[in-house]
C-alpha cells in the first residue's frame, strides 16, 4: 500500500512488469497483419505486441447461443476478418472440445492454412485466394431420446452435429433462477473405446464437429492434413442428464448430421 501511495508510476511499472511476464510466457513472435487467438488468451496476444482483430464474442466459451456463433463465423468471412488466428484447443468444464465456436471450424479449415506451432498454439495464415465457403452437406436429420444409442452415419468425411434439446417448462421456469441441470454426451469410438463430455444445449444447436473427435491443438493441425485420425472416429453417441434424472429437459431431441466435403 505505502508502494502504490508514494510511487505514483507504480500502476504503469506494475502493468509493464505483467506484460512483460505474460509475452515471455507466450514467446509468439511478431507476425505481419492483424491476428486473433483462439478459443481464449487475449492477454498473451495483447502482451505480444501483436495486431489484435477481435472476433463478436472474444472468447469462445461464451458463444452460447447460435446467433453468437453465427455472428463469430460471418467475422471469419467478412472484409474485417483477421490475417493470422492463433488456435489453441483449450475447451473449459470438460465441455466436449469442439463445441466452442465450433460453426467457424469449417471456415478457419477453408480459409486459413497452419504455418507454425509454438507451444500449444497453433499459428494459422490467411490463404490469398479465399474460395467460397462450402457448407456442410446435411445427410439425416432424427428424433432420439434421452440415454438412446445413436448411430452415426459411416464417412471419412468430417462429420458435423446440430443438436436440438429443448428445456420443459419447468426448465425454462428453473433457468430464471438457478443453472439448469447439466448435460452429458458419452462418445463410442470405432477403436472400442468410450468418451464422456458435458454438452451445451443452445451450443449444441449451433453445430460442432462430431467426428472425427478432436482432443488437442496437434489433432486439430491433422484436420488440415486430412489423414491420421482414423482412432477418432465415433460410431455412435448418447445424450443424457448429468445426474441420471431429469424433469428439466424434454426427453426427445433432434439431431442433423452433415458432412464436411473434402477440400
Amino acid at each position: 500500500m505505502a508502494k502504490r501511495i508514494n510511487d505514483r508510476n507504480w500502476p504503469k511499472s506494475a502493468f509493464d512488469a505483467k506484460m512483460d511476464s505474460l509475452r515471455k510466457e507466450a514467446a509468439f513472435p511478431i507476425i505481419q497483419g492483424t491476428t486473433d487467438i483462439y478459443s481464449h488468451g487475449q492477454s498473451y496476444l495483447i502482451a505480444s505486441g501483436n495486431t489484435w482483430a477481435p472476433r463478436p464474442v472474444f472468447q469462445s466459451y461464451s458463444v452460447y447461443t447460435p446467433a453468437l456463433a453465427i455472428a463469430n463465423k460471418m467475422h471469419l468471412l467478412g472484409s474485417r476478418a483477421p490475417d493470422n488466428v492463433i488456435f489453441k484447443v483449450e475447451p473449459i468444464d470438460n465441455r466436449i472440445p469442439s463445441i466452442e465456436d465450433g460453426t467457424s471450424w469449417p471456415v478457419l479449415l477453408a480459409n486459413y492454412r497452419p504455418v507454425n506451432m509454438v507451444r500449444d498454439f497453433l499459428f494459422l495464415r490467411k490463404k490469398n485466394n479465399v474460395a467460397e465457403i462450402a457448407e456442410p452437406i446435411k445427410l439425416t436429420s432424427e428424433k432420439h431420446t434421452f440415454g438412446e444409442n445413436v448411430d452415426l452415419p459411416q464417412s471419412d468425411q468430417q462429420l458435423f452435429a446440430n443438436i436440438e434439446i429443448k428445456p420443459t417448462i419447468l426448465g425454462n421456469l428453473a433457468s430464471i433462477f438457478f443453472k439448469t441441470s447439466q448435460l452429458k454426451i458419452t462418445l463410442r469410438m470405432n477403436s472400442g473405446s468410450e468418451k464422456q463430455y458435458r454438452i451445451i444445449a443452445n451450443m449444441a444447436e449451433s453445430g460442432f464437429l462430431i467426428s472425427p473427435l478432436i482432443e488437442n491443438t496437434n489433432e486439430f493441425k491433422m484436420l488440415y492434413d486430412k489423414k491420421g485420425l482414423d482412432e477418432k472416429r465415433v460410431k455412435s453417441l448418447t445424450i443424457m442428464p448429468m445426474n441420471g434424472r431429469n424433469r428439466l429437459w424434454k426427453d426427445e431431441y433432434t439431431v442433423t448430421f452433415s458432412a464436411l466435403q473434402n477440400r
